[in-house]
């Protein structure tokens, strides 16, 4: 009788673990940071809804001046052309009173991709921007670097290899 009502827990037990699976389980992400030696597992966030977006990622640097620089990445869940992504971004830099240096189509894990180097004035500062934005499917993933315009000679070479780094997994 005892081993028939431990395998029923068991069987019990395992069909609640299999049928309370919802699809293939996430995988943790973890941050190295070899400069200040430790490492961090992510909390496991909700996917963002579609027409909304999300950062996943913020770096920043020590602060200069009151401000860090700093890259991002954003997921902006709405589907659009390169040429529709960058038309929307220019209008919304010249919106803003900012300058577009260049914005260079590319390609990033095989998908349509786009770098702009803008600059302006921001919430009183003179900051520089170098964005890589890479059109995956229904997604644009958004990666920013932001530094002080006068500054931004001394974080270009890392920003373009944080942008050269960039690969989608998918």
């Amino acid at each position: 009788m005892r081993s028939r009502i431990a395998v029923a827990i068991v069987i019990l037990v395992s069909l609640t673990v299999l049928l309370g699976a919802e699809g293939p389980e996430q995988q943790a992400c973890t941050y190295t940071d070899a400069l200040y030696g430790f490492t961090i597992q992510a909390p496991q966030f909700p996917e963002a809804p579609a027409g909304t977006g999300v950062i996943p990622v913020m770096m920043y640097a020590p602060a200069e001046s009151g401000f860090a620089t700093n890259v991002h990445v954003m997921v902006q869940r709405v589907a659009m052309t390169r040429q529709q992504y960058r038309e929307t971004s220019l209008a919304e830099f010249k919106g803003m009173g900012l300058k577009v240096n260049s914005d260079t189509d590319t390609t990033v894990s095989g998908r349509d991709a786009l770098i702009v180097d803008y600059e302006g004035k921001m919430a009183g500062r003179e900051l520089r921007w170098l964005a890589l934005a890479v059109v995956d499917k229904e997604q644009v993933l958004l990666v920013t670097c932001t530094a002080p315009k006068d500054s931004f000679e001394k974080y270009e070479k890392g920003f373009r290899a944080c942008l050269d780094s960039f690969h989608l997994m998918n």
